[in-house]
């Protein structure tokens, strides 16, 4: 979740401070959903932030491995 976020404010050009919950947003609405949970949401930007300045170390995706046959 933190990266697919950073990923899409990096393609907008915006900071992590852009990141809300429904919760931050709608809070003053009766009967709305107050997603993300128990997610506190200054954390998340935070690691967003950590996130966008490449503090943390992209993974790359493996091969799908072939499973016709029996691998031990």
């Amino acid at each position: 979740m933190r990266d697919a976020t950073a990923a899409v404010l990096q393609q907008l050009g915006y900071g992590p401070e852009r990141a809300i919950g429904r919760k931050e947003y709608a809070a003053h609405y009766l009967n709305i959903k107050w997603g993300p949970g128990n997610l506190d949401m200054d954390w998340f930007r935070s690691e967003v932030g950590k996130a966008l300045s490449g503090q943390f170390q992209t993974l790359t995706a493996q091969a799908p491995r072939c499973y016709n046959s029996r691998q031990t």
